[in-house]
Order: C-alpha cells, then sequence, then structure tokens
C-alpha cells in the first residue's frame, strides 16, 4: 500500500527516569514523525527479550515501567515507515535511550510534501492495528477528502457502516445492520444526550465533521467500555493542541448550492491550537464551524396496498409533498489541558453543537373512496376521489453540550484516569404550524404509473374539478410547541496496574455512575374560527415546483401569520397533554478486566456489571369518559456482562483476533413512556414494561498489513438476540393503535470485507491513484408476532440489510486531488404489519459523491464537492418493490471553497 522509502530511519533522543526498584527503572520516550514533528500515536514498541510491547500514546508516548538491569533491543514499528531497531541499556537505577524520530516513507508528491491520502490513511490503520479488540477509525486528516458534511456520513465509508437518511442527509449510523438505537455514542469518552423525543441514538447530523479529530467504532467491546453497545460503541474524539508541533491554525469558506431548489448557502469554519508556559505544558485548542444550506425534497407517499381485480392498488391515500428547508449548523469546542509531565494530564473539555432546521411542507392529499375499475398494473380507476390539501410550517432547534474535567495519572506501575461529565441536549420546537383543507365534494379520476414510484393522478373527470382552490374548504389549523430536554451526569473512574511478569500483562478495574433524564412538555392550540380563510383560494401559491404533476392547489404560509393576529385559538388539552412526560434512568456499573500473555496470545478476560434503575410517568386519555389521567411506572434490572478476547500477531503484517462479549439495548424513550398519543384515528401508546435488548456476540477477524500489496481485512461475527423489540400496527375498532412489544429471540450472522492500497507501483503520475473497498454481508433471522394477535412471523431484524458496501477511487499527483465514491445499502424491513403485504420496506440505496481540490501555495487550497451525483432518490415500498410507499428526490448539491492552514 505504502512506496518504501530507501532512507534510513532518523532518530533523536527524549527519555524520563522514574524512582524505581532498587534493581530496575522505568523506560521511556517519544516516537514523532521526522519531517513534521509531530507525535505519532499507535506505534507498536516491543522489547522482543523480554516479550513486552506496548503502542505510543497520542502525544507518541511509551513506557515499560520495572525493567530489570541489562541491554535490550527496542524495536519501533509503524504502517508507512520502515521498521526501527536501536538498543538500550537499563543500569539500575536508569534507562539511556535514544528518542526515534521516524521517517514516514508515502508516496512523495514533492520534495516537502507526501500523499495527504496516505498519511491519514496511515494514521488511521495503526490506531486499528494497535487495538486489543475490533475497532475502526477514520482519521480527522481524511474528513476533508471526502464529500460529507456530518459525522454519520464520514463515519458511512467504514466497512459494515451504513446511515440513516432525513431529506437526504446522513443522520444516525447503523453498525453491521443494527438499529441504531443499540448503539452507543460518545465525544470523549463522555456518553451524549440524545436531543431527539423518542430516539435514544445521538443525531450524528447534528455534529459537524470540523469540530472532531478522530471516529472510532469499536464492534466488540471490552469489559472497560459501555455495555449498552449492541451495534456497537462510537467514540467521537475532538482535537487536542498537543496533537501539534507548536501553535496551527486553519481557516475554510465554502459555497454551498442545491440544484433542486437553485438556492445558495455558506459555510465557514477553522480551528487555533497552542501550547505555551515555561515548559510548554499548557495547551489550549478551540475550533468553530458554521453553516447554511438551502435545499428541498419532492415527495410522494402511499397508505399500504391491496389487490382488486387481480392486480395491486393503493388501498386508501396516495400524497404528494413538497419540502422546502434551511439548516443551519453551528458547532463551537474548546479544550484548555495542563501536562506537567508525560504521566500527568489534567483536561478541561467543553463542546456545543446546534443544528436548526426550519421546514416547509406543502401536501395534498387524494383518498379512493369509491370502487376501482380499469384496474391494471400500470394504472387504474376510481370513481369517489376525496382530496385534502395541507400546509406544515416549522423550526426545529438541536442542541447538544458536553462538558468535561478530568485526568490521566501514572505512578510507576499504576495508571489512573477519571472524569466527571455533564451532557445536556435539547428538541426545541419553538412553533409548528398545519392548516387543513377538505374538498367540497367527490371527484372520479385516473392514476397512471400506478406501479411504478411516481405514480400520476390526472384531473378529475366527473364530480367537482379539484385543482379549483376554491372547492377547498377550512378543516382545521393548528399552532404547537415542544421541548424536549435530556441531561446526562456521570461520573468515571478507571484504574489499571500493569505487569512485567511475562504472563500477566496488566489488571484493570473501574465503573460509572450515570444519571440521567428525559422530559417532553408538549402545548397545542387551534383556531376557533376560519374568519378569512374559508377557503383555500384566499391563500393561494401559485410558485411551486410541483415534480410529480399533481392537480391540487398549494397554499402560501401567509396563512399562519394571517391566522395568529386575527382568529381565535383554543388549547388543545388533551394533545397537549398526553404528549407530555419525564422518564429517570440512573445506571451504575463496575468491571475488572485483566490481560495475559498465553504463548503467542495475548487475551483479554473480564467482565461488566450493569443495574439500571427506571421510572417513568406521563399521562394516558379515555376517549369514552373525556378524562385525562396519571401513569406512572418503575422497574429495575441488573445485568452481568462476560467476555473474552483473543489476539495474535503472525509476524509483523498479519493480525488475528477473536472474542466472546455479552451486550444489551436499553429500551428507546418513545418506546417505554407510558400515556397515549392521539392524531385523529391514528394512536401512538408505549410500554414502559419492554425489557432490554440482550445480546450474545461472537466476533474473529484477520487483517493483512503489507506495504507491498495493501491493507485487506476480514471479519466473521454473529450475535445471538433476545428481547428484540419491534414496532406493532394494528386496528381497534376505528383506530390505528402503534405500540411496541418484545419479540422472543433472533440471530444476525455476517462477514466484513475490506481492502485499501496505494497503487504506487504504476508509473509517473498514476502512482498517485489508491483504491478503498469494503463490503459487508449479513443475514439474519427473528421470530416477532404480527400485530392484532396475528400469526407467529419469521422476519429479518428491523433496518438490517443484507449488503452494505463502499467504494472509492482517489488521485493524487503533485498539486492535485480528486476523489469518487459510491456507498450502497439493500433493502431493509422497516415495518411489520399484520399481513406479509402489509410489511413496509425500505429500498436499496446507492449513492455517489466527488471531490476535488487544487494546492496553491502557503497552505492555501481551493475545493468543489458534488453530493449524490446521479440524484438517488430514497424509496420504500409495502411488500414487494413497486408498490409504493415512499419516493423522495433530493436532487444534487455541492458546494466550492477555500482552505488555509498554518
Amino acid at each position: 500500500m505504502y512506496s518504501i522509502s530507501k532512507q534510513s530511519l532518523i532518530y533523536t533522543a527524549s527519555c524520563l527516569i522514574l524512582a524505581g526498584a532498587v534493581s530496575a527503572a522505568d523506560l521511556t520516550g517519544y516516537v514523532t514523525d521526522q519531517k513534521s514533528g509531530n507525535a505519532l500515536e499507535g506505534v507498536k514498541v516491543t522489547l522482543p527479550e523480554l516479550k513486552l510491547d506496548t503502542t505510543t500514546s497520542r502525544s507518541g508516548y511509551y513506557s515499560f515501567s520495572g525493567i530489570d538491569a541489562g541491554e535490550y533491543t527496542v524495536v519501533f514499528d509503524y504502517i508507512g515507515a520502515n521498521k526501527n531497531v536501536i538498543k538500550a541499556a537499563v543500569s539500575e537505577t536508569h534507562a539511556e535511550l535514544t528518542d526515534v524520530a521516524l521517517t514516514l516513507s508515502f508516496y512523495e508528491l514533492t520534495d516537502f510534501e507526501v500523499s495527504a491520502y496516505e498519511s491519514a490513511n496511515a494514521k488511521a490503520l495503526n490506531l486499528q492495528r494497535s487495538s486489543e479488540n475490533l475497532r475502526n477509525v477514520v482519521s480527522a486528516d481524511l474528513f476533508g477528502q471526502f464529500a460529507d458534511t456530518n459525522a454519520a456520513e464520514a463515519l458511512n465509508r467504514l466497512p459494515g457502516i451504513s446511515v440513516e437518511r432525513d431529506q437526504g442527509e446522513g443522520r444516525f449510523v447503523i453498525i453491521r445492520g443494527i438499529d441504531p438505537n443499540l448503539n452507543s455514542v460518545a465525544i470523549d469518552g463522555v456518553t451524549l444526550a440524545a436531543p431527539s423525543a423518542g430516539e435514544r441514538s445521538t443525531l450524528l447530523d447534528t455534529i459537524p465533521i470540523e469540530v472532531l479529530n478522530t471516529l472510532e467504532v469499536t464492534k466488540a467491546v471490552t469489559p472497560d467500555q459501555p455495555g449498552d453497545s449492541i451495534g456497537g460503541y462510537i467514540n467521537l474524539r475532538t482535537p487536542s493542541a498537543f496533537d501539534f508541533d507548536g501553535r496551527a491554525a486553519n481557516l475554510s469558506s465554502a459555497l454551498l448550492y442545491s440544484d433542486l431548489v437553485d438556492e445558495a448557502g455558506y459555510k465557514f469554519n477553522g480551528f487555533y491550537a497552542d501550547t505555551f508556559g515555561a515548559e510548554k505544558e499548557w495547551g489550549l485548542f478551540l475550533s468553530f464551524v458554521n453553516s447554511e444550506r438551502t435545499f428541498g425534497s419532492d415527495n410522494v407517499e402511499s397508505d399500504e396496498w391491496v389487490e382488486e381485480g387481480g392486480s395491486w392498488v393503493p388501498d386508501d391515500t396516495i400524497e404528494y409533498r413538497e419540502y422546502d428547508l434551511v439548516r443551519e449548523r453551528t458547532g463551537l469546542s474548546a479544550a484548555i489541558e495542563y501536562k506537567p509531565s508525560e504521566d500527568r494530564l489534567f483536561f478541561l473539555r467543553t463542546s456545543y453543537n446546534e443544528y436548526t432546521d426550519t421546514e416547509v411542507r406543502d401536501l395534498s392529499a387524494s383518498s379512493f373512496a369509491g370502487d376501482f375499475s380499469g384496474v391494471s398494473d400500470s394504472s387504474f380507476n376510481n370513481d369517489e376521489i376525496e382530496s385534502v390539501v395541507e400546509l406544515k410550517e416549522r423550526e426545529e432547534n438541536m442542541r447538544i453540550f458536553v462538558t468535561s474535567i478530568g485526568g490521566e495519572q501514572t505512578f510507576s506501575d499504576w495508571s489512573v484516569n477519571y472524569t466527571l461529565a455533564y451532557s445536556r441536549a435539547e428538541e426545541e420546537t419553538p412553533y409548528d404550524r398545519e392548516v387543513i383543507y377538505e374538498a367540497d365534494g367527490t371527484s372520479s379520476g385516473t392514476v397512471s404509473n400506478a406501479s411504478g414510484y411516481q405514480p400520476h393522478l390526472g384531473g378529475a373527470t366527473a364530480g367537482v374539478d379539484y385543482s379549483d382552490p376554491s372547492i377547498f374548504e377550512f378543516d382545521e389549523l393548528t399552532i404547537g410547541d415542544q421541548l424536549v430536554e435530556e441531561t446526562d451526569i456521570s461520573g468515571k473512574l478507571d484504574v489499571k496496574r500493569d505487569f512485567n511478569d511475562g504472563v500477566l500483562r496488566y489488571v484493570k478495574f473501574g465503573g460509572i455512575a450515570r444519571a440521567k433524564t428525559k422530559e417532553s412538555d408538549f402545548d397545542q392550540r387551534s383556531a376557533d374560527d376560519d374568519t378569512g380563510i374559508e377557503t383555500a383560494n384566499l391563500f393561494r401559491q401559485s410558485s411551486r415546483r410541483n415534480p410529480f404533476h399533481r392537480p391540487t392547489p398549494s397554499l402560501d404560509t401567509g396563512i399562519f401569520n394571517y391566522a395568529e393576529g386575527n382568529l381565535l385559538f383554543v388549547d388543545d388539552v388533551v394533545d397537549s397533554t398526553i404528549e407530555d412526560y419525564e422518564t429517570d434512568e440512573d445506571v451504575l456499573a463496575a468491571y475488572l478486566m485483566a490481560s495475559f500473555n498465553i504463548g503467542e496470545w495475548e487475551l483479554i478476560a473480564g467482565a461488566r456489571v450493569e443495574h439500571t434503575d427506571f421510572s417513568t410517568e406521563g399521562f394516558a386519555y379515555d376517549e369514552d369518559t373525556d378524562t385525562i389521567s396519571d401513569v406512572k411506572f418503575d422497574k429495575d434490572y441488573t445485568n452481568l456482562l462476560p467476555g473474552i478476547h483473543l489476539r495474535r500477531e503472525f509476524g509483523d503484517e498479519l493480525v488475528a483476533r477473536a472474542s466472546w462479549t455479552n451486550t444489551i439495548a436499553r429500551p428507546t424513550f418513545d418506546q417505554s413512556r407510558p400515556g397515549i398519543e392521539r392524531e385523529g384515528n391514528e394512536v401512538t401508546r408505549g410500554n414502559p414494561d419492554l425489557d432490554p435488548y440482550e445480546s450474545m456476540n461472537f466476533d474473529a477477524s484477520l487483517q493483512y498489513y503489507s506495504q507491498d500489496y495493501g491493507v485487506f481485512g476480514f471479519a466473521v461475527f454473529y450475535k445471538d438476540i433476545e428481547n428484540f423489540i419491534y414496532e406493532q400496527t394494528f386496528d381497534v375498532g376505528p383506530d390505528e393503535v402503534t405500540t411496541f412489544e418484545n419479540g422472543e429471540s433472533g440471530d444476525i450472522l455476517g462477514v466484513e470485507l475490506s481492502y485499501s492500497k496505494q497503487l504506487d507501483f504504476l508509473p509517473g503520475a498514476f502512482r498517485g491513484l489508491s483504491v478503498q473497498a469494503n463490503l459487508t454481508l449479513t443475514d439474519s433471522e427473528a421470530d416477532a408476532q404480527r400485530p392484532d394477535g396475528g400469526e407467529m412471523a419469521q422476519i429479518s431484524f428491523l433496518r438490517q440489510s443484507d449488503m452494505i458496501g463502499n467504494l472509492s477511487l482517489a488521485w493524487e499527483y503533485d498539486r492535485y486531488y480528486l476523489r469518487i465514491s459510491g456507498s450502497y445499502r439493500d433493502d431493509y424491513l422497516d415495518e411489520l404489519g399484520e399481513e406479509s403485504y402489509q410489511d413496509r420496506y425500505v429500498d436499496d440505496f446507492f449513492q455517489v459523491d466527488l471531490y476535488g481540490s487544487i494546492r496553491l501555495y502557503n497552505g492555501v487550497s481551493v475545493f468543489a464537492e458534488v453530493n449524490n451525483l446521479f440524484n438517488e432518490p430514497l424509496r420504500a415500498y409495502w411488500g414487494e418493490s413497486g408498490r409504493l410507499a415512499q419516493h423522495e428526490e433530493y436532487g444534487v448539491s455541492g458546494s466550492v471553497g477555500v482552505k488555509w492552514r498554518f
């Protein structure tokens, strides 16, 4: 993968001497990049005579404690550099060691510059290779080489990772086909509060990639990592001033564009890092990002389909929607660190991310109340079509704040890490306005392209003309607001004792205490009269995209300003109350683990215990008696989560891992909250008595790291999951009720493949080509009862795709860089219906992105990126492909900008 420089490795000197036993000393030092002076993290350092090894920390520091007097060979191994071997003399009280500065042997762009792709990729690969358990890493240096805008999209490039999108943007991360709510997400090891009202998973589109340093996904967690990580554990690391050799700064600005709405936006971001003090013991890092993107989407949706006349037709309603959106993101992070010596670090870190989403939704719904005729696979007629037009305008603010204070200290063979953290998330909807008009009368009409994803509703052939806005009469106008708050306070302690007895490597123990509170407060008012807005003709919108050629009119947002200034409103007491709830969740966890050398294998064995206290309270509404009552519920449970990890290196190039772990996933707050939410005849109710998922996980992997042949990874995994949670929808009288239940058991079996290679064997400019690819194949089975007491069904896990893959081809030469990348995921089951034809699936998805840049001078470069190059839509279907559930298009978007790095 890398071109091997014939230049010998250069080294200089640095060593710390600590007080030790009479006949022993601590052997310590640093490893840096000879060219930049920056610390190298993840370098493997080995003492072959003692069969001891360690890896360098973030500051490039390594340490062997309690070494007996003598002369030792010290080996430094880093992907992208020649292996360096030196001799170190250790006396009874100190070690004389020559410090090492490695010359990285990447593909040379000029006499002074090396491949940005290789440098960034090498950093990630060394962290992966040195890890005790299976994890994947994305380096910050690689972020800017893809057309990604947030943390979710950057993670999407890793093996086994796909994303759940909202309006075309990556939002939730799916690991190995597992529901995003079954992942654990943290910043610098601190679990993040989640702003969404119903989700437990963090909205990663809230976090810009510019405020991050590396993104790590652990797929086989060790006992010192969160137990609620069935999918995996995502840790977002923020930068540190000590990552740089002295002062560093960066500025970037870009112009954003969306062709669907023909609108432009902007983006600014930058950072500043510096060390100061007599010994440069203080570090300060500041970063910021602000962006505003104007875009939209065009959407058509349908209710489930039924068989009619030998063909399939929509059972009830087709909706046409147009979205106009403005999304603004602001991210700020700061870190103040004090490092008086390499064995002591104290920090105060804080970050704030805000995401504002302003949305206008123009909707037209046509319901088929009459008889179907002329039914074929391509079209059908209906003699009683009821039409409705709606307009919705809302603003949604997502905010995530996290701050942590703590330290990392080493005392000879002991090391202690401690953190006290506070995280707060909010989802505030200051206004959510919606107005509905219904046509006075019905029409007959024809739907063509009925078997495709873009059905066309023709004009009325008899009855009222539903293109006439004056026939649409006022039905309802509501104005609502909501505030969802989640706070997470935690204290964490990790204690480690290192041993050099040849078998026992270390013992580690610790725990965490975490208190989480989730509150939701919703209020809604309805217009009490319709003076001045009696028909849709009075606030008609003439300009619209109308890509699916719907014949019904659109409404103008000015109707809401008029209503608030001229109409009387009454509180919707029921709707405003039943969505309110408060949930408290306290977790106490403790763990014990030890690492051993057993022959050529490294073994980690241990267990984690997590005790959960859960209580929730909300409201329920009895429609028969028209009364609202309090609902309270509490429960507690304890989970024992043992685990074993094996690791072995075969030579210098092959790393094998195997693990057996046990993990859990707690129900989401939407699933477990009490009370009932009603919207017309649609009723959603939580189930606070849900049990957590329990999963037994088996993982095995091989990673092959070769300078000549590239990096190849193979992994196989199996998950045996009990008490999985799924959504049920069924009819109770005139109501359609949605709730949540525990399934019995299920399993997931999968294989991951990955490969990356710098094609440096090619001649001339072609040696700047590189390829990166990964593929994940999974198969899952779960037993679940269909809604309303239906039959037991064998299904795949919700949101689990059988195939996930990424492929990118990059070219870097001299000052030029170009990358084209594609991301694919297979279809997956999204919702379980009463019958198989009522099961909702999200169709497969393949997006292609393009990124290019040119370096100018003095750290200045210009860049351009194109997202969704071929306008890939989001599609969903009922039962079988072709039966429309949803079709949504976003158009092509992109940006052009300039970057400067000091």
